[in-house]
């Protein structure tokens, strides 16, 4: 311990862990540290007309605290290694600042106030928009997930409906700085969802029975058209050979099919190896059935295809109604 014109200096030492304290004070000022070998810390606060100083070191994490205080000035300072943060405050005359920053994610956030002008921005490293940019939504993406093929007539003029055909629809929001919103929103029902009031019988075209059909979804923003969204078959009801018409040809095709199948055969209206188009050929030959595939094709359905065919090639306005009627 020394004393001279009121300084002062104290130290102590220890075997296992090393401590020094001094204290200084001149002229009201006044410094004190204090030092670990294991964990070294230095503390420092120094008093001079009312303006303080105060440093923290320590080895596994360094942090820096200051604090000075004069005509209403207030600093303050952290930093730390693992997580590096640095925290600033300053006032005077009502101009404030602070600045926020760490490792994983940057944040800055600064606030000035003066003469009640007031600034406040914000920004991060990952992918949220910052407050200060303009997130208003101008439109939305949709995603259409659609249920099994499902089979119509050439001759059916009603609208396709979406929920024969779709499943559900999701959308994500699009803002006005182009950015896309990772949060799907699944839509509660499918009211403003259509198919442009397309049907069968504006789409069919001989010779063809597989077509993608567009999907229109009306929100807030207008109509938007999803190409080829949905896949539909559509066919000539009696043409078991899927070549477009109905004749004596898939009459035939039927009655050797209903032969084989009454026998305990395996037997095949169109193909053995592509399943969906067997399916189909078989939803046309079962004409005089409204019910489900599993119905049997038969000899019935053989004359009343040709029924429909001698109609029909003699130049008459037949349709498949009249000819089940008369079957």
């Amino acid at each position: 311990t020394t004393s001279k014109d009121t300084e002062t200096t104290a130290t102590t030492t220890s075997k296992d862990t090393e401590t020094t304290a001094t204290t200084t004070s001149t002229d009201k000022e006044t410094t004190a540290t204090t030092t670990f070998t294991d964990k070294e810390t230095t503390a420092t606060t120094t008093s001079t007309d009312k303006e303080t100083t105060a440093t923290t070191t320590s080895k596994d994490t360094e942090t820096t605290a200051t604090t000075t205080s004069k005509d209403t000035e207030t600093t303050a300072t952290t930093t730390s290694t693992d997580k590096e943060t640095t925290a600033t405050t300053t006032s005077k005359d009502t101009e404030t600042t602070a600045t926020t920053t760490s490792k994983d994610t940057e944040t800055t956030a600064t606030t000035t106030s003066k003469d009640e002008e007031t600034t406040t921005t914000t920004a991060s490293s990952d992918d949220t928009p910052s407050s200060s940019e303009t997130t208003t939504v101008v439109r939305y993406d949709y995603t259409v997930e659609t249920k099994p093929l499902k089979f119509y007539f050439s001759h059916d003029e009603e609208e396709f409906k979406a929920e024969d055909l779709i499943e559900s629809v999701t959308r994500y929001a699009v803002y006005s700085d182009g950015s896309v919103s990772k949060n799907a929103e699944t839509l509660s029902t499918l009211d403003g969802v259509s198919f442009n009031g397309v049907s069968p019988s504006m789409i069919y075209a001989e010779g063809g029975y597989q077509y993608l059909i567009t999907v229109g979804i009306t929100d807030e923003f207008g109509t938007q058209n999803i190409e080829q969204a949905c896949s539909v078959y559509v066919g000539v009801k009696g043409d078991a050979n899927l070549d477009g018409s109905a004749d004596a040809i898939d009459a035939a095709i039927i009655l050797v099919y209903a032969a084989a199948s009454g026998a305990g055969k395996e037997a095949y209206l169109y193909s053995d190896t592509d399943a969906e188009a067997e399916t189909f050929a078989y939803f046309l030959a079962n004409v005089n059935s409204t019910a489900s595939a599993d119905s049997p094709v038969d000899a019935t359905d053989a004359a009343a295809i040709l029924v429909y065919a001698a109609e029909a090639g003699s130049g008459k306005d037949i349709t498949w109604d009249e000819v089940l009627g008369a079957a």
